[in-house]
């Protein structure tokens, strides 16, 4: 929720009272509700920039918006102009972000210099062999030092950066899940999950018991 410096680009702020909200152009990183706050009906031009999956997402609830582009993570950089004489331009790369389906980290590289969004992101080592454009082979080393190109400004999601949050790896997570289903074989074992972000847990029980994902959708109101 922030407005990347020197650019008329906002990412996951959707602030309905803005004025002339319509000379920014907004970028979206994930599908959940409180980063997308603020959209409504009214939101038909202003030009939205996300992902392919959050493109699905956004057009399946507001399929009155005109102006949301996909920007895929394969292409990249993307050129993204910032007027409409197409005169001012910056580049920006998408990387999958490890959170939810479609989430994606935004690097916005210009005359403003490299600034990275991360937007929510779950670290894993293998994120420095795999984003080769954040993580060059030329840079990389024994130590993980100096791995990632320059980056002059970082804007990270540091909801969870405190000693006192210990979570567990998502293989950890699964192993006991597994083991709490196993100890209840005799009786109904429901999965209850209130966001996206939980379906790879979903496929790898399925795969696990050889099943198929059977569920339910409940509103509480």
């Amino acid at each position: 929720m922030v407005l990347i410096h020197g650019t008329n680009i906002l990412v996951d702020d959707f602030n309905p009272n803005r004025p002339d909200r319509s000379s920014y152009i907004y970028f979206l990183t994930h599908f959940h509700q409180d980063f997308f706050q603020g959209l409504d009906k009214s939101w038909a031009n202003e030009k939205i920039y996300c992902s392919p999956i959050t493109k699905d997402f956004l057009l399946d609830r507001y399929p009155n918006l005109k102006n949301v582009e996909a920007l895929t993570l394969e292409d990249a950089p993307h050129t993204i102009y910032l007027d409409k004489k197409l005169s001012i331009y910056i580049e920006v790369t998408l990387f999958d972000s490890n959170h939810c389906l479609g989430s994606v980290m935004f690097l916005f590289s210009g005359y403003m210099g490299n600034i990275l969004h991360t937007g929510d992101f779950r670290f894993t080592p293998k994120m420095l062999t795999e984003l080769k454009d954040l993580y060059p082979e030329t840079r990389r080393n024994s130590q993980n030092k100096g791995v990632s190109i320059e980056i002059d400004e970082l804007i990270l999601d540091a909801t969870f950066c405190d000693p006192i949050f210990k979570f567990p790896r998502r293989n950890e997570a699964f192993k006991v899940i597994v083991k709490i289903i196993n100890e209840n074989k005799d009786r109904r074992c429901c999965v209850v999950l209130d966001v996206l972000g939980k379906e790879e847990m979903l496929v790898h029980l399925a795969t696990h018991y050889k099943t198929k994902v059977d569920f339910e959708v409940n509103l509480f109101i």
